[in-house]
């Protein structure tokens, strides 16, 4: 008797250290294989986010000015979707999930693919070239850094806040080189 109570007791000593070890490696590394809930929420820069909404609502004025019939205006609104969804529900917060990370990869890759398509159906000037290949490169490296965050288990929440952080300042930036292209387009299509 007295052995069996000694064994239950080592037992829920090994339970209840594994439950521990694993509630730690959740919380210090959040997207590890062992990590029960793989997700981190990030408080955005308050300042960021205006600075995003702002350059936002310019896109959109722009595209609203500038409505035409061609692949590049059909592009710009899709365009505008996609940047527009980053902001999400909560602008002031944004909860990274394997599947949000895998959401918004698959919707950068497409905005990726949209670029490349528009550069072979539409003939630009060499500055439109220019701008049009400057936003596709950095729609690439936008989603270099999402599979990153994705592949590297050993993030810890620190490097996740400094990650997911720039992941939000790099939409901004491919959304202001975005808008750099297309009113490089509609300034040489004229009014």
């Amino acid at each position: 008797m007295q052995n069996y109570k000694i064994l239950v007791k080592r037992i829920s000593i090994v339970i209840v250290i594994l439950i521990l070890s694993i509630l730690t490696v959740t919380w210090v590394f959040p997207y590890a294989s062992l990590s029960v809930a793989k997700a981190y929420t990030i408080k955005q820069d308050p300042i960021v986010v205006k600075q995003y909404v702002d350059t936002l609502q310019k896109y959109k004025k722009l595209i609203n000015e500038n409505e035409e019939q061609t692949n590049t205006y059909a592009t710009a609104l899709a365009a505008f979707d996609f940047f527009e969804q980053v902001l999400m529900e909560n602008e002031h917060e944004w909860r990274m999930t394997d599947d949000t990370l895998e959401e918004l990869r698959f919707q950068v890759a497409t905005y990726r693919d949209m670029l490349i398509t528009l550069s072979f159906s539409e003939t630009y000037s060499n500055e439109a070239r220019m701008y049009l290949k400057t936003a596709l490169n950095a729609a690439i490296e936008l989603e270099d850094s999402i599979t990153f965050i994705q592949m590297s288990e050993g993030l810890t929440r620190k490097d996740l806040r400094i990650l997911i952080g720039n992941l939000y300042g790099e939409m901004g930036r491919n959304l202001e080189q975005f808008i750099t292209f297309y009113q490089q387009t509609t300034e040489e299509n004229g009014p």
